[in-house]
This record gives structure tokens, C-alpha cells and sequence, in this order.
């Protein structure tokens, strides 16, 4: 894999495969992110986004594309 991406501009995993290796740090923040929020000790979201791990800085926040930030959150086609 080369490249993961979930939002334009942000990679969850962003070229590891490149440099033929996957930093066991940014594993483990993602894990402990898990496990945090199993535990009900994952902060609540920022107000204009969502928190990315597994970057190897620590809980960062993504923020939204202002479009999305009009509808609602969870928004589900009723059939």
C-alpha cells in the first residue's frame, strides 16, 4: 500500500510501503486510541471535526470540509 486516504490531504498511512517499513509507534497510538475509547477515555470530538490517529503525533484533529459542517452529523437515507 502506498498511500490511505480518508480526507483530502490527510494519509492514515502515507507511503510506509515506500520506505519499507511501518513504525510499531503509530500502530500502537491507534491501539491505544481503541482501547481508550473501549474504556469511555477518548476526548469528544472538536467542534468542526474529528480526531486521526496513527500518524505518530498524538490525537490530531481533521477538521471538516466546511460543506459538511451544513449537514447533519450522521445524516441516513430513510428507505
Amino acid at each position: 500500500m502506498r498511500q490511505w486516504i480518508i480526507l483530502d490531504g490527510d494519509p492514515v498511512a502515507g507511503g510506509w510501503a515506500a520506505h519499507g517499513i511501518l513504525e510499531l509507534a503509530r500502530i500502537l497510538e491507534v491501539a491505544d486510541g481503541f482501547i481508550a475509547l473501549l474504556d469511555n477515555r477518548f476526548p469528544p470530538d472538536p467542534s468542526a471535526g474529528a480526531w486521526l490517529l496513527g500518524t505518530g503525533e498524538g490525537y490530531k484533529e481533521v477538521r471538516y470540509r466546511p460543506e459538511a459542517l451544513a449537514k447533519p452529523r450522521w445524516q441516513r437515507n430513510k428507505t
